[in-house]
């Protein structure tokens, strides 16, 4: 999956080699409110996790971004609330990481809106395994000066059915401060 994206990436950009902006590549440490539920709700969990993106984008044509991004949440998130099951399982996740692709659009100089498309992995130590799912999201960014810019964006994050647990997805909230380098 991750090969077919960075597959699409290579084709977008190097369709737009007239008004190629340059690579711009960024950090992206942010704070990330999630909230875990399974399809029948028996199972939920709430709470904040530390987000670190590192991606590389480009502007064509004046107005339109692509990037590619690899994100990981590399630590146990801080519990808000979690419910769990009859027999004491829950879906507090332990880490997850994934790459996507963001697609988006310069408003003006200092806003742009984008989507998000990619892959996450996720550890749910309680359950023992790594679930592998689909990301889909939205986000506006805007730049502060210099090399420095905020997003605030809602991703919807989708697991299949795993061991008599139905499927889970999570909604989560992040805001990101982004350093670009070039």
């Amino acid at each position: 999956m991750f090969k077919k994206l960075a597959a699409v990436l290579v084709l977008l950009l190097g369709s737009y080699t007239t008004t190629y902006a340059g690579l711009q590549i960024y950090i992206a440490p942010g704070l990330s409110y999630i909230d875990v539920h399974n399809n029948s709700n028996e199972l939920t969990f709430q709470g904040l996790d530390p987000r670190f993106a590192v991606g590389v984008g480009t502007l064509t044509l004046g107005m339109f971004y692509f990037a590619l991004e690899a994100f990981a949440n590399p630590i146990h998130p801080m519990t808000i609330n979690s419910q769990a099951n009859e027999l004491g399982q829950n879906i507090k996740p332990s880490y997850s990481y994934g790459a996507s692709l963001l697609p988006g659009f310069h408003l003006d100089d200092v806003i742009s809106l984008y989507a998000r498309a990619g892959i996450i992995y996720t550890r749910f130590g309680q359950l023992h395994t790594t679930q592998g799912g689909l990301q889909l999201g939205v986000g506006i960014e805007t730049i502060f000066g210099g090399p420095w810019s905020g997003r605030i964006e809602y991703t919807r994050s989708l697991w299949r059915h795993y061991d008599g647990i139905d499927n889970m997805y999570a909604n989560v909230g992040t805001a990101s401060l982004l350093y670009y380098f070039c």
